[in-house]
């Protein structure tokens, strides 16, 4: 039981580790590639978290309301970036990356938001979504 809580309180603190990055991404103006990487990263640590929760949902490990509590606060610190990648000026030649970085967001948020009413979101899922975000990731670099 221990174990569970303090997995859960390390799932936490990730996730205010993540609003934390997501505030200070959101305040830099024009958008450069370090910039738009930044989100990108984001994204790519909630796509490895939603495996992880999918992981835990489907062993047991996690209380339900829990699950729900914590997965709507990871939808909302999406939500957060993928509105911040809409909404911010951007260099020219970075638009068509920040167009499928919002694609992907959106991607996240809809399997993010299975996990929070049942196990139905599969790990391989939220998996290839972080692939796909490495690649953009590594575009950036």
């Amino acid at each position: 039981m221990q174990k569970t809580a303090l997995k859960q309180w390390i799932v936490i603190l990730l996730v205010v580790a993540g609003l934390v990055i997501a505030f200070r991404v959101m305040r830099s103006r024009p958008w450069g590639p370090s910039a738009l990487d930044v989100a990108v990263s984001e994204l790519r640590s909630t796509a490895a978290e939603g495996h992880l929760l999918s992981r835990q949902i489907q062993a047991g490990e996690l209380t339900d309301n829990f699950r729900r509590v914590h997965v709507e606060m990871i939808v909302q610190e999406t939500e957060q970036t993928r509105k911040a990648l809409l909404e911010h000026p951007i260099k020219p030649e970075l638009e068509g990356a920040r167009a499928r970085a919002a694609e992907l967001a959106l991607q996240l948020i809809s399997q993010l938001s299975l996990l929070s009413s049942s196990s139905q979101a599969a790990g391989s899922t939220f998996g290839s979504l972080k692939g796909e975000l490495d690649a953009l990731h590594s575009q950036l670099q």
